[in-house]
C-alpha cells in the first residue's frame, strides 16, 4: 500500500448509533447491544441480528428525491459518507467534487429490494414492479452517493468479502498516487435481510448478523494538516496491534463487508481520543508549569 496517505475524515452507522463516536463508545465499553430473534416462518431457522436504531431526527439529505424509495443500505451509505466528509452542503463545490473519487464496497448489496423484486418475478413476471429494479443492482448505493455529492471523479463498486475494504483502500491510494484524484471517499455498507442472516447458520459458532456502514476519506499527506491519521498506522500490523483486541464484531455482530471498515473507523476514533487525551494532559502540564513559574518569580 502507498505511504504518504492520510485518513482525513471518517464516519459510521452501526447498531450503536449513527456516528463513529457512538461506535467507538459502544465497542470500548463492550456494550451489550440488544439482539433481535426472529423466524421467517414455520420450520425456518431462528435468526439473530442487531439492527441500526432509527434516526433521532430526519437529516436534510433524506429529503433528496432520489432517496425517497432507496433501501436502508443507501441511507446508511450516505450518512457515513457525509460524516467522513465533514457534513458538507450538497452537492460539493465543483472544484472539490471534480477532485474526489468514490469507491463503494459491499458483499450482499441491496438484498432487501433484490429479494422483493425477484419474489415478484417468480410469482408473476408481468406484475414485478419496475420501481424496485433500479435498487437491486450492486452499485445503486454508490450511484446515489455520487449523484448527491456531485463527484465527477472515478466511481467504483467493489463486491467481495469482509476484506474487500482493504482492497478499496489500496485502489484509492493508487488513484491518488496516479494523480487521478486528490481525495478518495471509501464506503462499505450492508443491510439486514433473512437471506443473509440465515446464511450465517452455514458457519460454525454463534453468528449474529448486523447492518450499517463505515466510510473514510483519504488524501495525500500534508504535515500542516492537524487531526489527520496516517493510513499506514491503521494498516500496519505492528502499529495497529493495540486496536486488535477491541474488534467491533464482538459487540456489533457479523457485518459482512462492513466489518473490516468498522475496525478501521474504530481505530481512527481511538487514535483521535488518545491524541485529545494527550493534548489535554500537555495543556494541564503547561498550565501547571506556568503557574509554578509565576509563583516562583513572585
Amino acid at each position: 500500500m502507498s505511504t504518504g496517505i492520510d485518513i482525513v475524515g471518517w464516519g459510521a452507522v452501526s447498531p450503536a448509533g449513527w456516528s463513529a463516536h457512538a461506535l467507538h463508545e459502544a465497542v470500548s465499553a463492550r456494550a451489550n447491544l440488544p439482539i433481535t430473534t426472529e423466524q421467517r416462518g414455520p420450520g425456518a431457522p431462528h435468526r439473530q441480528f442487531r439492527s441500526v436504531p432509527a434516526l433521532p431526527a430526519p437529516p436534510a439529505w433524506l429529503r433528496q428525491p432520489r432517496l425517497r424509495r432507496t433501501s436502508p443500505i443507501g441511507r446508511f451509505t450516505v450518512h457515513a459518507a457525509l460524516e467522513a466528509l465533514g457534513d458538507p452542503a450538497l452537492p460539493l463545490i465543483p472544484e472539490v467534487a471534480d477532485a474526489t473519487g468514490l469507491i463503494f464496497v459491499t458483499q450482499n448489496g441491496s438484498v432487501n429490494y433484490s429479494r422483493r423484486f425477484y419474489a415478484e418475478v417468480l410469482n408473476d413476471p408481468l406484475l414485478a414492479s419496475p420501481i424496485l429494479f433500479p435498487e437491486t443492482v450492486f452499485n445503486a448505493p454508490g450511484s446515489h452517493l455520487a449523484a448527491l455529492i456531485g463527484t465527477a471523479g472515478p466511481s467504483y463498486t467493489l463486491v467481495g468479502d469482509a476484506t474487500e475494504f482493504l482492497n478499496a483502500m489500496i485502489t484509492g491510494a493508487q488513484w491518488i498516487d496516479q494523480g487521478l484524484v486528490r481525495d478518495c471517499l471509501i464506503v462499505a455498507a450492508e443491510e439486514l435481510d433473512w437471506l443473509s442472516t440465515e446464511a450465517l447458520h452455514l458457519f460454525p459458532g454463534l453468528q449474529i448478523g448486523t447492518e450499517g456502514a463505515a466510510a473514510i476519506l483519504i488524501r495525500r499527506s500534508n504535515q500542516s494538516s492537524p487531526g489527520t491519521i496516517q493510513l499506514e498506522s491503521i494498516t500496519d500490523p505492528v502499529q495497529s496491534s493495540a486496536f486488535a483486541e477491541n474488534a467491533p464484531a464482538g459487540v456489533l455482530g457479523h457485518g459482512f463487508s462492513v466489518s473490516s471498515a468498522w475496525q478501521i473507523v474504530f481505530a481512527c476514533e481511538a487514535m483521535r481520543a488518545q491524541a485529545l487525551s494527550t493534548a489535554s494532559v500537555l495543556s494541564r502540564d503547561t498550565h501547571h508549569r506556568l503557574i509554578t513559574t509565576t509563583l516562583t518569580r513572585a
